[in-house]
C-alpha cells in the first residue's frame, strides 16, 4: 500500500474503533444493569435465608427508573473518564512520553549514545519530509522498546528505553526508529492515541471495582463493627457494587484487548516491512527483534500499562498471549522480514547464551531500490514512503551543517535565530533593515548573532534550507504562546521587508505555521472533500506553481494544462495568472488539506506534472512543492534524491 491507501485504512480503523467501543459500552451497560437488578432484588427479599432471588420481567418493569439511573451512571462514567483522558492527551506525544517516565533528550546532551539516537531520528525526519519529533529516553527501563506518540507529525514524540539505547547497534536502532516513523507516516500514531483515550473509561471500571473491594474488605465495618441488618445490607451493597464493577471491568478489559489486538497486529507487520524498505537493511530491525527474544528483560516495561501496550515496538507486557496479544509473535515478525529465518536454531542459540546476553546477529539486507525520477506517478508513490537513498541524503545534509548552526538548534531562542537567518535578504540594505527589526524586538546582541548565522546559512546548499527549519521545530514548540506569537510576527516582518514574497519565503512560513499549529492544537478533523469541491482552489495552486518555473505566460499556461491532465474529469477552469498569489494560495491550502486521501494523490501528481513540464525542476519549485505537500499533510521525501528524467 502507498501513503494515501495507508491513510484511508487508518481512517477506516478509526471508524471500526468507534463501532467496537460502542459495542463494548453497550455490553458493559447491560452487564451492570443485570448485576444491579440482582443486588437490589435480593435486598428487597423479605426472607434473607431463601437463597438468591433473580429478578423477572415484572420486577424489571417496576424498577425501570432504577435501571435507567444505573445505565446513565455507567455511561457518564465511561464517557466522562474517557473525555478527561483525551483532554489530558492534548499535549501530544510529549504527554504520553512523560507519563511513562520519559526524559527529554536535549541537543546539548553529552551522552554519546543519546547523540547517536538524536542523529538517527533527525536523519529519518529529513529523509521522510516530516518535522523532527521530540525525543525522550525512558531512563529507568532496561527492556528493549520504543514508541511514537502524538496526533500529528507536528506534535509527535519518539520515546526509547535506556535498554534500547545501550543494547542495540546503530543499524538496529535505525531499524527500530524507522519502524516508529512508519507509524507516524501511515496514520497509526493518531489511531493509537485515540485508542488510549477511548479505552480509558472502559479499563478504569475494573480498577475502580478492585479498589472498592480491597479497601472495603480492610475497613472496620467488615472486620468487626456493628452487624445489624442495616449494616449488613450496606456491606452487601458496597461489596456487590465493587464486585460488580470488577466483573464488568473484566468485560471491559476483554473488549479493550480485543479492540487493540484487532487494530494493531497487522499494522506492526506493515511497520516492520516499511522499516526494511526505509533503511534497505532487514538485518537492522530483525537484529533488534532477535535481541528482544534473547535479552533477559525482553521488551518489558516496568511502567507499561494496559492503555499504552498497543503503541510499543515490542509487547511491553509478557503476560499477554494468544488473542490478547497486541503484537504478532517475535518469530512471526522476524520470519516476515527474513523468510530463511530458522526459529529452532535461534532458540537454541538463546538457550546456550548466558543470562542477559544478546542473541545471534541479523541477516543480509534487501537489494538497493532503483532511484525514482520525477514522473508524477512515482513521486506521488514516494509520499510517506522514503527509501534508503533518502536516508543517505539526509545523513549527508546533517554532516554538512556548520557546527555553529547545529549548536544553535539546541536552544529555543537560538533556533528562532536560525529561522530568521534563513529569511535574511541577499540585498544589503534590505538585510540591514531586517536586522534593525530584530534588534528592536530581541536586542542588539541577538541581532548580531542572527547576522552571523546568516553568513553560515549562505555557506550551505539551497537544498539544506527547509531541513534546517525542520530541525528547528522541536525547540520552537517549546516557546510559550506569547513568544510564539512574537516569533510568528517577526517571520512575517522579515518576509515583507523587501515588499515582495518569493516562493521559498511563503513555503517556509506556511510550513512553520502548519506544524506549529498542529503541535499546539492538533490537526483539524478531516473534511473528506472531493476535487470537484475545490476547483477554484486547485486553479489558484496549480497556476502559482506554473508561474514559479515559467519564463513567460504561455509556458505557464502550458504547464498548468499538463497538470490538469492528471486530474479526473474535464471541467476544470483555465489558467489564471495569480493577482495576489500569496493570499490565494494560502486560502487554497487551507481548504485542500480537507481533501480525501485518494484525491490528494491526484493533486500531488498534478503539482509534479506542472513543475516538471519543462523537464527541469528548479530549486524554487522543489522547495515550494515540498512545502505545499507538508501543508497538505503529505510528507514528500527530498526530490533531489529522485533524480532527473533520463
Amino acid at each position: 500500500m502507498n501513503f494515501f491507501e495507508h491513510q484511508e485504512v487508518a481512517r477506516r480503523n478509526t471508524k471500526r474503533l468507534v463501532f467496537l467501543f460502542l459495542l463494548a459500552t453497550i455490553a458493559i451497560v447491560v452487564s451492570l444493569d443485570a448485576i444491579v437488578a440482582v443486588v437490589f432484588a435480593n435486598l428487597e427479599n423479605p426472607d434473607p435465608h431463601a437463597g438468591w432471588v433473580f429478578p423477572d420481567t415484572a420486577w424489571l418493569a417496576s424498577h425501570l427508573r432504577l435501571m435507567l439511573i444505573s445505565s446513565l451512571a455507567i455511561l457518564v462514567f465511561i464517557l466522562g473518564t474517557s473525555a478527561i483522558k483525551i483532554a489530558s492527551l492534548r499535549g501530544g506525544g510529549a504527554s504520553v512520553a512523560q507519563s511513562l517516565g520519559g526524559t527529554l533528550v536535549e541537543e546539548t546532551s553529552g551522552d554519546p549514545a543519546l547523540q547517536r539516537l538524536r542523529n538517527v531520528v533527525e536523519e529519518m525526519a529529513i529523509a521522510s519530509g516530516v518535522p523532527v519529533p521530540e525525543i525522550y529516553v525512558l531512563e529507568a527501563e532496561d527492556g528493549i522498546n520504543a514508541f511514537a506518540a502524538g496526533f500529528t507529525p507536528g506534535d509527535a514524540a519518539i520515546g526509547v528505553t535506556r535498554g534500547t539505547v545501550d543494547q542495540l547497534t546503530r543499524d538496529e536502532l535505525q531499524g527500530v526508529i524507522a519502524h516508529e516513523y512508519s507509524h507516524i507516516l501511515n496514520g497509526d500514531m493518531r489511531l493509537n492515541m485515540n485508542l488510549i483515550g477511548v479505552l480509558h473509561g472502559i479499563l478504569l471500571i475494573g480498577a475502580t471495582g478492585s479498589a472498592i473491594v480491597r479497601g472495603f474488605s480492610r475497613s472496620r465495618l467488615v472486620m468487626g463493627g456493628r452487624r445489624d441488618r442495616d449494616n449488613g445490607q450496606l456491606v452487601l451493597v458496597i461489596l456487590g457494587v465493587g464486585a460488580g464493577l470488577f466483573v464488568i471491568g473484566s468485560i471491559g478489559v476483554f473488549f479493550g484487548r480485543l479492540i487493540k489486538a484487532g487494530v494493531s497486529r497487522q499494522r506492526e507487520f506493515l511497520a516492520d516491512a516499511s522499516a526494511v524498505q526505509f533503511t534497505r537493511d532487514s538485518g537492522g530491525i530483525s537484529g533488534a527483534l532477535k535481541k528482544i527474544g534473547g535479552f533477559e528483560k525482553g521488551s518489558e516495561l516496568d511502567r507499561a500499562s494496559e492503555e499504552v501496550s498497543h503503541m510499543l515496538f515490542g509487547a511491553g507486557q509478557s503476560f499477554l498471549s494468544g488473542w490478547a496479544r497486541t503484537h504478532p509473535p517475535l518469530v512471526d515478525r522476524i520470519r516476515a522480514i527474513d523468510p530463511t529465518f530458522d526459529a529452532e536454531e535461534w532458540h537454541a542459540a538463546i538457550a546456550s547464551s548466558p543470562p542477559g546476553m544478546r542473541p545471534v546477529a541479523g541477516v543480509q539486507g534487501f537489494d538497493t531500490q532503483t532511484p525514482l525520477d520525477l514522473e508524477p506517478e512515482r513521486v506521488a508513490e514516494s509520499v510517506g514512503t522514503p527509501t534508503a537513498a533518502h536516508l543517505e541524503y539526509a545523513a549527508g545534509i546533517l554532516q554538512n551543517i556548520p557546527p555553529s548552526i547545529h549548536a544553535a538548534l539546541g536552544y529555543p531562542s537560538a533556533a528562532q535565530g536560525v529561522v530568521f537567518a534563513l529569511l535574511l535578504s541577499e540585498d544589503a540594505p534590505t538585510q540591514q533593515q531586517q536586522l534593525r527589526s530584530i534588534d528592536a524586538a530581541y536586542g542588539a546582541e541577538f541581532a548580531r548573532e542572527v547576522g552571523e548565522l546568516g553568513r553560515e546559512v549562505d555557506s550551505v546548499s539551497r537544498s539544506t534550507r527547509l531541513p534546517l527549519a525542520d530541525l528547528a521545530l522541536p525547540q520552537l514548540r517549546r516557546l510559550g504562546p506569547g513568544r510564539l506569537a512574537a516569533f510568528s510576527k517577526m517571520v512575517v516582518d522579515l518576509i515583507e521587508a523587501d515588499r515582495r514574497v518569493d516562493f521559498f519565503e511563503f513555503g517556509l512560513w506556511r510550513m512553520l505555521r502548519t506544524h506549529l499549529t498542529d503541535a499546539s492544537a492538533g490537526r483539524p478533523r478531516p473534511r473528506n472533500l472531493a476535487l470537484a469541491d475545490c476547483t477554484s482552489e486547485i486553479q489558484a495552486l496549480l497556476s502559482a506553481v506554473a508561474v514559479v518555473g515559467a519564463s513567460d505566460a504561455k509556458q505557464a499556461a502550458d504547464a498548468y494544462a499538463s497538470g490538469l491532465l492528471r486530474l479526473p474529469g474535464s471541467m476544470w477552469p483555465d489558467f489564471a495568472h495569480p493577482k495576489d498569489w500569496m493570499r490565494e494560495v494560502d486560502g487554497a491550502l487551507e481548504r485542500l488539506d480537507g481533501l480525501r486521501q485518494s484525491h490528494k494523490r491526484h493533486l500531488v501528481e498534478a503539482l509534479v506534472a506542472v513543475a516538471d513540464h519543462d523537464q527541469h525542476v528548479t530549486a524554487d519549485e522543489s522547495e515550494f512543492l515540498r512545502a505545499v505537500c507538508a501543508n497538505l499533510h503529505c510528507p514528500l521525501p527530498p526530490l533531489a534524491v529522485q533524480g532527473n528524467r533520463p
